[in-house]
């Protein structure tokens, strides 16, 4: 995995979500961002706090979206009167 460190940190906070856990994890920020303490923003010692419900108001909206693409798909097969199959990866 290339990047930042904090893009690398999101991104194995992001593909191990599920929905429950901690009470938030801390982010490190870059250092050249010289982003001082900041309570009202979750800032504490150079890191951001990311909670459960800021990942969710994230995601939210994308699985949402992708849902209802998948039910539209699904209406346009079964209106064609064809049957639906759904294979899920092992």
């Amino acid at each position: 995995m290339s990047g930042s460190k904090i893009m690398n940190e999101f991104e194995t906070l992001k593909t191990t979500f599920t929905g429950t856990g901690p009470q938030g994890i801390g982010l490190t920020l870059p250092r050249e961002l010289d982003i001082d303490d900041d309570s009202s923003r979750q800032i504490e010692d150079g890191e951001i706090l990311v909670t459960v419900d800021d990942l969710r108001e994230m995601f939210d909206p994308h699985v949402n979206r992708t849902l209802e693409l998948i039910e539209e798909q699904v209406d346009a097969v079964t209106i064609n009167g064809e049957a639906v199959k759904v294979s899920l990866p092992m």
